[in-house]
């Protein structure tokens, strides 16, 4: 099992692996660049509902590629030598697994912390639905981020389906012997021309196991079952599987889940639902009965992390009000739409604007100019004119970045526009971790 960051320097080295497998190294890399594209066409199909307006941001780094929206943006590769690019998750290939971390997390040793930071950021994300609840992991050491997740899941779901299991009234169109429900009269007359006056063709309402939900439940449980090597994951997603028994293996995806409704008195199910929704939305899965059984699992990690902060700051942050993402616009006929990653107010009165920006940037060369252009676009479309540009931080990031302060033209000659340069330390994630982040956020936005 491979170990991966983004961007990550040196590259890893396929070719030992993937010769020693199979003599025909090559074949098996292009297998793998197939493969990987394949889960790409599949993947930007959800991308895209979720992100209608900018899924295609940030998906090369190749500055003149015309169609970006073609090429797969998970891994870079350079002959047998590859790195990831901007996603977290995991990627099952034939017998190779693949760990995908966050570069932020480079020099960190211990996978358990940045496994504990991972699931805050989960659930904190607008996109994600990552149940919030504590779970005890004592049970389930030294595994990969994919492996704690799952286990979180089934061990969850395992639980539930000891005690009960979800039953939904299903309409039913079937032949019966005596009349029940709604009668077909179409197609009792159809019965009737074919000898079979004695069958009545109705519909009606059953009391049904093999309803929608367990389905998605089932195919769920099933798909992470040939995904995982853990004997723990895979016992509780067998009692999962055993304890849906009665319902049908049906082919599910993030559609279908978006297709079922459960009284929101219903909690516990409520919060399976919103697992096989994480898990669906964010997975491929292919060969999923044959003997490969390929899966990967990915999240665009600049999207998990800006999530992470903005809604990590509307919640623990009470001396202002913070918005999120904000819409409005920067002409009168509402057609140029710009939506600042935080809002902090006061009284009514804008007080800051934080960009937030999941780049490395250790010196001002770092800074790209449209982000300094962003800034400018926020500060005099708000009147606000204090704006902080916020990174993560990395080992090698200085802290000593002074703020740089933009004139306004003559009219406004007594303003300046001053953006600052902020960091934030989130990694690695100890135990008092969510104090330390709140504690950094308020000295960002009050300072």
């Amino acid at each position: 099992m491979a170990i991966l960051y983004e961007y990550q320097k040196p590259m890893y080295d396929l070719s030992s692996e993937f010769c020693k497998e199979n003599n025909e190294d090559e074949n098996l890399l292009c297998e793998f660049k197939k493969y990987l594209d394949d889960v790409w066409a599949e993947y930007k199909e959800v991308q895209k509902e979720i992100y209608p307006n900018t899924w295609y941001n940030n998906l090369s780094d190749d500055e003149n590629d015309e169609d970006i929206s073609k090429k797969q943006p998970f891994i870079f590769f350079d002959g047998f030598k590859i790195k990831p690019k901007g996603y977290v998750g995991f990627i099952k290939f034939k017998n190779h697994e693949f760990n995908l971390y966050p570069k932020i997390c480079k020099d960190e040793q211990d996978c358990a912390k940045i496994n504990k930071m991972l699931f805050l950021w989960l659930q904190y994300s607008d996109n994600i639905l990552m149940p919030k609840f504590e779970s005890d992991l004592s049970e389930i050491e030294n595994c990969s981020f994919f492996e704690y997740l799952i286990f979180i899941f089934a061990k969850y779901t395992s639980d539930l389906l000891s005690t009960s299991i979800y039953q939904h009234y299903e309409e039913i169109s079937e032949d019966t012997s005596f009349l029940k429900g709604r009668l077909n009269f179409n197609q009792y007359i159809k019965n009737m021309w074919s000898g079979k006056a004695h069958k009545f063709n109705c519909t009606y309402d059953s009391f049904e196991i093999n309803n929608k939900f367990n389905q998605i439940i089932k195919y769920t449980a099933k798909s992470l079952y040939n995904a995982t090597n853990n004997r723990i994951n895979q016992n509780y997603l067998y009692k999962i599987i055993s304890a849906l028994d009665e319902a049908d293996d049906v082919v599910c995806s993030y559609e279908t889940c978006k297709s079922v409704y459960i009284n929101r008195f219903m909690e516990d199910f409520n919060i399976v639902l919103d697992f096989c929704k994480l898990f669906l939305k964010n997975s491929v899965i292919f060969d999923n009965s044959g003997e490969d059984n390929n899966f990967t699992f990915l999240i665009k990690t600049d999207r998990l992390f800006e999530d992470f902060i903005s809604n990590f700051a509307k919640e623990k942050i009470k001396e202002f009000t913070i918005e999120a993402q904000k819409e409005s616009y920067l002409d009168k006929n509402n057609k140029f739409k710009i939506k600042p990653d935080l809002i902090i107010e006061k009284e009514n009165k804008i007080e800051k604007i934080i960009d937030i920006k999941y780049k490395q940037i250790s010196k001002y060369s770092d800074i790209s100019n449209a982000d300094i252009y962003q800034c400018i676009t926020y500060a005099q479309s708000l009147g606000c004119n204090e704006v902080v540009l916020l990174y993560p931080k990395y080992n090698d990031t200085k802290d000593d970045l002074n703020r740089l302060t933009i004139p306004l033209p003559k009219e406004n000659a007594d303003k300046n526009i001053n953006i600052s340069f902020k960091f934030i330390d989130c990694c690695p994630c100890d135990d008092d971790y969510e104090e330390k982040i709140k504690q950094q956020i308020e000295g960002i936005v009050k300072h």
